[in-house]
């Protein structure tokens, strides 16, 4: 005698990859519908998190007096998920380039 698996009806609330707590019902598969959370020095993305984000081909900005980095500025993300840690510590490294610039 077969059974009838009755799907779940109650959120997930996974915690997700990109960082947003998933919002489908538990017998569904997880897609982030939250806005994406990255962005760059020179724009943010306005896509869904489960989309692909436009990657920014302006010259990356990273770098000291001594070195420049020489490329673009989505090269310095190696994923979707690796941005929000890059971007952070990108910013930290800015704002300290940016303290040494006005001294």
């Amino acid at each position: 005698m077969g059974t009838l698996h009755i799907p779940c009806v109650n959120k997930c609330e996974k915690q997700l990859i990109c960082g947003h707590k998933c919002q489908q019902k538990c017998s569904q598969e997880c897609l982030c519908k939250e806005n994406c959370v990255n962005e760059c020095i020179h724009n943010h993305c306005n896509k869904l998190c489960n989309k692909n984000c436009i990657s920014c081909i302006k010259p990356c900005e990273i770098g000291c007096e001594h070195r420049r980095c020489l490329k673009d500025c989505y090269e310095i993300f190696i994923c979707k998920s690796f941005n929000i840690i890059m971007l952070n510590i990108i910013k930290i490294d800015i704002v300290k380039l940016n303290n040494k610039t006005k001294r």
